[in-house]
């Protein structure tokens, strides 16, 4: 479906390829409740957006960041263990700095709701 090249941290250029990524959200998703329609429209999103940079390569680190976008809107725990991963957390300080994050963003959704 998409042509395009990623652009690894050590500077190689791969094709893109679409079962890589939805091996890791599937692993990010293990075990959580989701429909196979909702996670075909998480994947459209996600290849939306990386149609939308135009110029026929991504980096990984954006292609992550575009992942992890969707992802933290799909399934907050799906999220945090792609997060963990992609972001090479290392310590338990790590993945509680994440989850403050996410209860931040939430509770700020609450303030906006209720004007």
């Amino acid at each position: 479906m998409l042509g395009f090249t990623v652009v690894k941290r050590d500077g190689r250029r791969v094709p893109y390829e679409r079962e890589k990524v939805l091996r890791g959200l599937e692993r990010s998703l293990e075990k959580r409740a989701y429909t196979e329609s909702a996670f075909q429209k998480l994947v459209h999103r996600i290849e939306r957006d990386v149609q939308k940079k135009r110029t026929g390569e991504i980096t990984s680190a954006q292609l992550g960041e575009i992942v992890m976008k969707h992802l933290r809107r799909f399934d907050k725990i799906a999220y945090i263990r792609f997060a963990s991963v992609y972001q090479s957390f290392e310590e338990l300080e790590d993945i509680e700095r994440e989850i403050e994050m996410l209860m931040r963003r939430k509770k700020r959704k609450k303030i906006h709701h209720k004007e």
